[in-house]
């Protein structure tokens, strides 16, 4: 029974990786195809809020698809952006107290404008919450974005969340989530 549960789990695994490769494929050829699209420059201002919708997978043993709505606000001062968001996210993410179904992230931006691309890292907090309770963590990342339309960003991002002792159980927990992003810019 073991050597039939190792064996699930490295298939898991290697879906897991698998569709984590193909949507990074995909966000890549749209990230390239929309800027070689425009033809013109669409301006570098990233300053404002935005909104936006993101989907992706979390790169865990028990690994899922995850939507989440984010919304924040940056600011830019000569090729440098700072800002903070907020992200809220469905899912069922496998977790050593149970499937974790909600995740709230509070993160810190701040990022460097390249041309038509800005690219960010990000620091924050996780909170996740499943039906064995809830626990908070740390989340570290980087994602890079560019400009579809005046209003219309399209991007991706890979966030690291770490979760000592999670919810009392002396286990820690990491994951992995890669997402694609669209947001809307006012």
């Amino acid at each position: 029974m073991e050597q039939y549960r190792a064996h699930t789990t490295a298939l898991d695994g290697q879906a897991v990786r698998t569709a984590a490769g193909r949507l990074t494929l995909t966000l890549s050829v749209l990230l390239l195809t929309a800027v070689a699209a425009r033809g013109q420059p669409l301006g570098d201002d990233w300053t404002g809020a935005y909104l936006g919708a993101s989907l992706g997978v979390a790169t865990s043993a028990d690994g899922d698809a995850l939507r989440s709505l984010h919304g924040g606000y940056l600011e830019q001062r000569g090729a440098t952006t700072y800002g903070v968001e907020l992200d809220l996210a469905e899912t069922d993410i496998g977790s050593p107290a149970g499937p974790v179904d909600k995740i709230a992230r509070v993160k810190g931006r701040l990022g460097m404008v390249r041309k038509e691309v800005h690219v960010y890292a990000v620091a924050g907090l996780a909170h996740m919450q499943g039906r064995f309770g809830s626990d908070t963590g740390v989340v570290l990342g980087a994602g890079a974005e560019t400009h579809l339309t005046e209003h219309v960003t399209l991007g991706g991002e890979l966030l690291h969340h770490q979760v000592s002792d999670f919810d009392g159980t002396g286990e820690s927990f990491s994951m992995n989530t890669l997402t694609g992003r669209l947001n809307y810019r006012f």
